[in-house]
């Protein structure tokens, strides 16, 4: 769809009443009742390589893995006991599948979960 096609039917809408209509989009999810969309937060332009298109951005995030893949866990700190006279620090892991993270990590590069790495759960091993 191009943006005059889109600016047409949306002030055919206008011209019969349908100018306080909230604007949500569709999911591809069956529902009961009406169906399944989101609220459209604001509309944009692109730049750069998205040049020539314009975005409708949803309020809430569209795609859902899991809940608890989506809400951020905190991170795991391994430290060991014996740690050969300080040649071992202490490292990041996600909560998850415990791989390795850095500092500057929001998702974990295997299994995709959310991570917090600013309040971490400290273990020692």
């Amino acid at each position: 769809m191009k943006v005059h096609e889109l600016a047409s039917q949306l002030s055919e809408y206008i011209e019969s009443r349908h100018a306080e209509d909230t604007v949500v989009i569709a999911l591809q999810e069956r529902s009961f009742g009406p169906e399944a969309a989101e609220e459209v937060k604001y509309c944009c332009a692109g730049f750069d390589w998205d040049n020539g298109r314009i975005f409708l951005v949803p309020k809430e995030p569209l795609v859902h893995y899991r809940n608890e893949r989506d809400k951020a866990q905190s991170a795991i700190r391994i430290s060991y006991k014996n740690n050969y006279g300080g040649k071992i620090r202490p490292t990041l892991h996600c909560p998850r599948c415990e791989a390795k993270l850095s500092k500057e990590m929001r998702y974990c590069p295997k299994c995709g979960q959310r991570v917090d790495t600013e309040n971490v759960r400290d273990v020692m091993i």
